[in-house]
């Protein structure tokens, strides 16, 4: 297949990212013109091709990675544009391409490797965007994050990587294989051994808060600026503008719900809950009281012990209090299901 590559879009690859092979290299060479593609090896690298590509005026970016890469890229954009005496309204439109372990963002947009794709993101001025609201804590910018199981299963899964990643064990400690082997072998017998949950406060900062459940719309629910949202014991926790965590799992299936306002969810369940009933919980559909959902804008929570905290599937150390809101910058994504 032969197809003109546009002059505004530049394409900028994670050479580390799971399914970055020398084959998706070799074909964004035959399409994609060498002075638009950019290989990043190393974090270093990837901050000062962003820098080249933001100095070229680029008015699109292509970038292919997992959610972690995009997460990366979009905060070394904003930093970058505002270092060259930008602005967020300079942030170039964004299309993503299925290259990592977890996938969540492309999976909703529609994306693949590029087999597909790629032709349909040949031309800037037929890609048809849709608007996406980020998350931002610590100055830090994301579409989804959470502590307690999810990024304990994400800390075992790279000390399983790590570890074995390197032998003939390799098949078995990366991608979904790797997931399963270390929530089966780590994650899960750790927590059957935790006698007490821990507890957490979750402070609204929010002008305006909805409760939500499935199969019903959105009900606003009085809890003033500084009142308690939640108090009570936990197991995982977590903010999402978007529904997907990696391989498919509807973590936060309202992210969508509303414009401006993010999905946060607490799940205090056992984890005997989250086991017998794991189809309905990984597609977004078991209800349960021990499942929350609220759509705010603006949150601060208190845990009585540090988590494990995981943004953008990236581990993300301990932490016993976060703050966690919109931000005022939205970005435009290439959605190819459009």
């Amino acid at each position: 297949m032969q197809f003109n590559w546009d002059n505004n879009i530049a394409v900028i690859l994670n050479a580390n990212a799971r399914k970055v092979r020398q084959t998706i290299i070799d074909r964004m060479r035959r399409f994609v013109p060498e002075s638009q593609l950019y290989i990043s090896k190393t974090l270093e690298e990837g901050q000062e091709l962003i820098r080249e590509i933001m100095q070229k005026r680029f008015t699109h970016l292509v970038c292919g990675g997992g959610d972690g890469t995009l997460v990366e890229i979009i905060n070394q954009v904003r930093r970058t544009l505002h270092e060259l005496g930008g602005t967020d309204a300079d942030m170039p439109k964004l299309g993503f391409l299925k290259l990592g372990t977890g996938n969540g963002w492309a999976h909703l947009l529609g994306s693949d490797n590029g087999k597909r794709s790629l032709p349909r993101m040949a031309d800037s001025h037929n890609w048809k965007v849709t608007r996406f609201n980020l998350l931002e804590s610590d100055q830090r910018l994301f579409h989804f994050a959470g502590m307690g199981w999810d990024a304990a299963v994400l800390n075992d899964y790279y000390l399983f990587k790590e570890k074995f990643g390197h032998g003939p064990l390799k098949k078995l400690v990366t991608g979904l294989h790797g997931y399963l082997t270390s929530m089966i072998f780590k994650t899960i017998p750790e927590q059957f051994l935790i006698r007490e949950r821990p507890q957490i406060r979750v402070i609204n900062r929010s002008p305006e808060v909805y409760q939500m459940r499935l199969g019903q719309p959105p009900r606003r629910v009085s809890i003033g600026l500084g009142e308690t949202l939640y108090e009570g014991p936990v197991s995982v926790f977590g903010g999402s503008t978007t529904p997907y965590y990696g391989f498919k799992l509807v973590a936060f299936p309202f992210a969508r719900s509303k414009e401006g306002f993010m999905n946060f969810r607490v799940i205090s369940s056992s984890l005997w809950e989250v086991l017998s009933h794991w189809h309905a919980v990984f597609t977004g559909k078991w209800q349960s009281v021990d499942f929350r959902d609220w759509l705010v804008k603006d949150v601060s929570i208190e845990v009585d012990r540090p988590l494990p905290m995981q943004i953008g599937g990236d581990p993300c150390g301990m932490r016993d209090r976060w703050d966690l809101s919109i931000s005022d910058l939205s970005v435009q994504v290439l959605d190819l299901t459009a």
